[in-house]
């Protein structure tokens, strides 16, 4: 069993946040968004796309946290709930019935067997009764996947009015393909001019390794202020350096997991220290996808590591 200590160091390394460039600029270009829809101008929806695993929810989630909290507020004819950010997450083959279903429960109304133009009715007022300012819906696209022609134009119909009629933000994200979704119907496209972009970090160049570098000191300088280990590794060392990238390829969720799964294995075992061995037993109890070699690449020598690294981000180039 975990111990609250060790528990409580995990848990804060897990939401840590490293506002990299990449980070920023995404952030601002969600926020310019969220300050025209506060004004009142048209056309203000936003799309966030990236890969899996290259920090869209947790960009998504500080975006909501500068909103304020969900109360119960009152107004002439009763109390009512605030629900100032409404998240919902799109499930896979995904209907516009079955979403507006599962936006109306997540804020606890329960329509039942409705007709499509009654619960968009009903999903429309209660975003208003509910004062909701930021409305994420999370993988979108998979409303859009997969379905006839028919069924597109009534999803980007539907879409369309929910842009029109919804007096906040609206923010979707998905993969990097799905803008090509987006924009099949210029009279939906035309109404995400906000647009951010997250990738997995490179090292192909001075400035990207750059970046890559000052994403893992950032880790490395948390670590060292949280976890009151009295050894550890320089996870900046040229040879640290590739190795993670290797491990990771750049993705910034595969190195978030490695690092909790090494400094849980560091606090456990309980001497005060942190070692490179940490590493290479976390890299072997996970599973990392897209890894540049199965080999131990702590143990693997610089000379290596610069031709996987090296040779791998060329090709990807």
């Amino acid at each position: 069993m975990m111990s609250p200590d060790i528990a409580k160091k995990l848990r804060h390394l897990k939401f840590f946040t490293v506002c990299h460039p990449m980070y920023n600029e995404a952030m601002k270009v969600l926020q310019r968004a969220a300050e025209a829809s506060s004004i009142g101008g048209e056309d203000t929806a936003a799309a966030l796309f990236g890969p899996s695993g290259s920090g869209k929810t947790r960009l998504c989630n500080d975006l909501m946290h500068q909103f304020s909290q969900a109360h119960k507020g009152k107004k002439p004819d009763g109390s009512y709930f605030i629900k100032p950010v409404l998240y919902c997450r799109v499930p896979s083959e995904a209907t516009v019935k079955a979403l507006t279903n599962r936006l109306l429960e997540t804020m606890n109304v329960q329509m039942g067997r409705q007709s499509q133009e009654y619960l968009e009715y009903q999903l429309f007022q209660t975003l208003k009764s509910c004062d909701t300012k930021l409305l994420v819906l999370d993988e979108l696209p998979h409303l859009l996947r997969g379905l006839t022609d028919k069924a597109v134009k009534s999803a980007g119909d539907w879409l369309k009015n929910l842009i029109d009629l919804f007096d906040g933000t609206l923010l979707i994200t998905g993969e990097p393909d799905s803008e090509s979704y987006i924009d099949e119907r210029a009279c939906v496209g035309d109404r995400f001019p906000y647009r951010a972009y997250l990738k997995p970090f490179s090292i192909s160049s001075a400035e990207d390794r750059n970046d890559f570098e000052r994403l893992i000191r950032a880790f490395a300088i948390e670590i060292d202020c949280q976890m009151n280990l009295t050894k550890a590794p320089c996870l900046v060392s040229e040879h640290e350096i590739l190795a993670l990238y290797a491990l990771t390829n750049g993705n910034i969720r595969r190195l978030a997991r490695l690092l909790y799964e090494a400094c849980k294995l560091a606090l456990e075992r309980g001497d005060g220290t942190f070692k490179i061995d940490d590493f290479s037993l976390a890299a072997k109890q996970a599973n990392f996808l897209s890894r540049l070699t199965k080999a131990d690449v702590f143990t693997a020598s610089l000379k290596d590591l610069q031709n996987i690294v090296f040779n791998n981000d060329n090709k990807r180039s």
